[in-house]
């Protein structure tokens, strides 16, 4: 049976959140995210602000917009295809909605759509993103209260039923309130707290060479030249968007593939 395929949720967030959150790579078919110093679980992102530099490299392979919004600033970054980048400059406001990814210790945003916006609508978002940060405090001290009570995951889950938050989003915040819970398998293991066997994680790895393979197969056949769109991956393949994400890291990190534009994959 095809996975849940639902979009990840695009955080209206400001550039502090981002820059100063804590940012878990996930193992397995888990997709990647980034938690708020308030909170607020993310892996995909809307920001706003005032293009302050504008950078190519002689290659014009790489490319990147400087962003500020009063907060903090937070760098755009493109690959291979920057096209998307031609028309915005220094002094535009700009509309920004994408995925939060990091490297080398940097927190950045690959865009997936851009639009020029004006000072309105950036004081629209400011008070929109202020919002969702209250909603996720609230959200943070009622599990807090549920924690100090010792209340099990599964009761606290019960509990939110109906709040507007998914699962995931609710077992986040749980690992947010409860540091000593890790996220990824490797702080696991170095903590001897590993929760499966070698077995099983020796299945896992099978299982995701499998999905590795089956998806640079896919990305093959329907590339129109330009690139396989991402929805279109997730549809052929048969595989839900978490493991279609998990392998799309994967193969973008190890030089595989690219993205010759946001939404569009390529094998080298």
């Amino acid at each position: 049976m095809p996975g849940d395929r639902k979009r990840m949720t695009a955080r209206r967030l400001m550039m502090e959140d981002i820059v100063n959150g804590n940012y878990y790579k996930r193992e397995g078919f888990e997709p990647n995210f980034l938690i708020t110093p308030s909170g607020v679980n993310a892996s995909r992102t809307e920001v706003v602000g005032t293009v302050v530099d504008t950078f190519v490299n002689d290659e014009s392979s790489y490319g990147a917009l400087t962003m500020d919004d009063g907060s903090e600033v937070l760098r755009i970054k493109f690959f291979q295809d920057l096209s998307d980048m031609e028309g915005f400059e220094e002094g535009d406001i700009v509309q920004v909605v994408g995925k939060i990814r990091k490297y080398d210790d940097e927190i950045y945003v690959q865009p997936e759509f851009l639009k020029k916006r004006d000072i309105a609508y950036e004081l629209l978002h400011m008070l929109e993103a202020r919002e969702t940060k209250n909603r996720w405090k609230g959200l943070v001290e009622k599990i807090g209260e549920y924690f100090e009570e010792d209340r099990s995951e599964e009761d606290i889950l019960e509990e939110m039923k109906g709040t507007g938050f998914d699962e995931s989003d609710i077992k986040a915040v749980l690992k947010y309130v409860d540091p000593d819970e890790q996220f990824d398998t490797a702080k696991e293991m170095e903590s001897g707290n590993a929760s499966f066997s070698r077995s099983e994680m020796e299945d896992t790895e099978m299982e995701k060479e499998g999905d590795k393979r089956t998806v640079l197969g896919v990305i093959e056949d329907i590339d129109d030249g330009e690139g396989a769109g991402y929805s279109d991956i997730i549809e052929k393949s048969d595989l839900s968007e978490e493991r279609v994400e998990s392998v799309i890291n994967d193969l973008l990190s190890d030089g595989t593939c690219y993205e010759p534009k946001p939404g569009k994959i390529k094998k080298l």
